[in-house]
């Protein structure tokens, strides 16, 4: 688990974030953060909270509407900032996973740095994709450099057994978002000068990594291998009752892909999986030992598995449109 801080360290901490900050207007926060893999310090950065919202949402929970709060950035891609990279080991992340790395995966830091460390030491393989991935010539285009680092944690983290075998949801989610991203460069005026690039450096590492997710569709599909594995193999589902939220992703991503039956069914067994978890609290809500602040907490999300019902028999509806469409 990642380390809590004393009072001391995290006042510490703060001002070190106040002095990083530029005195000039800007959408980022700038934070120190210690590497988990090599423990060296670098500065990272990443949106502020207030700086936009979503609106609507695709099938694949893509957001096609950002609404910013202030329109001198709205300019900003704000999937490019969510995978931060140690600039020391290469170590590549979700930022959330850079700072607890074994969050949602059954292993200690100590086994899980040590299986990093050894794919670098002793896979040839890896390093060659390494080598690739950190290719700099075009540092200037954001997309690009976007794309390098969302392959970059995808392919180290399903280069641990452990990971692509049981615990994949990390890489489940790096994979569904970079899907996202190239939707939205699909969308951009960088697409074409992006694209060629993207496709170079698809030649330099294919070999090495052969399922690599370069277009939309294969970043829908390994996303969709890497949630069923979570589901089918991984203890974290129960640990953390999101059986749910895995088996809707699931039937989302076979909604895109064309299996749209099989969305549906699992869509319907997400209903069933909420419910269960829904049973469970209210069971709770009514034991004697319940304090009334725990009673409103139960109480709340319960509201959101009701949301989350109506969210997934609108999915469901749409579904059976789809259907009705290519029949």
């Amino acid at each position: 688990m990642k380390k809590s801080l004393t009072p001391e360290e995290l006042r510490v901490r703060n001002e070190r974030i106040k002095e990083l900050q530029p005195k000039e207007k800007t959408p980022f926060i700038f934070v120190p953060v210690n590497c988990p893999i090599c423990g060296k310090e670098s500065i990272q950065k990443y949106i502020k909270n207030n700086v936009y919202t979503i609106g609507k949402r695709a099938i694949d929970m893509r957001p096609i509407e950002y609404r910013f709060t202030d329109s001198d950035f709205s300019h900003i891609y704000p999937l490019m900032y969510f995978v931060w990279q140690c600039p020391h080991c290469k170590f590549t992340s979700d930022w959330e996973v850079f700072e607890n790395p074994v969050e949602d995966v059954i292993s200690t830091l100590h086994n899980f740095r040590k299986r990093w460390l050894e794919n670098y030491k002793t896979s040839e393989k890896f390093r060659n994709v390494l080598v690739a991935l950190l290719n700099e010539e075009q540092n200037d285009n954001h997309f690009f450099n976007a794309v390098k680092l969302y392959l970059m944690a995808i392919f180290q983290f399903s280069s641990i057994n452990s990971i692509a075998e049981r615990d994949a949801l990390i890489i489940a989610k790096l994979t569904l978002r970079l899907s996202w991203l190239l939707q939205d460069l699909e969308e951009s005026p960088q697409a074409a000068s992006t694209k060629y690039l993207v496709d170079q450096l698809k030649f330099s590492v294919i070999f090495n990594w052969e399922n690599a997710p370069f277009t939309i569709e294969e970043a829908h599909q390994l996303a969709l291998t890497f949630y069923d594995t979570t589901y089918f193999a991984s203890n974290i589902i129960s640990e953390k009752m999101i059986e749910h939220n895995i088996l809707q992703v699931i039937g989302r991503l076979n909604i895109i892909l064309g299996n749209i039956k099989e969305g549906r069914d699992t869509l319907m067994k997400a209903i069933l999986a909420v419910n269960k978890y829904k049973s469970i609290l209210e069971k709770k809500i009514k034991s004697a030992n319940v304090t009334k602040d725990e009673q409103d907490n139960l109480r709340g999300k319960i509201v959101l598995f009701d949301n989350f019902v109506q969210d997934t028999q609108e999915l469901l509806y749409e579904a059976k449109n789809l259907a009705n469409k290519e029949s």
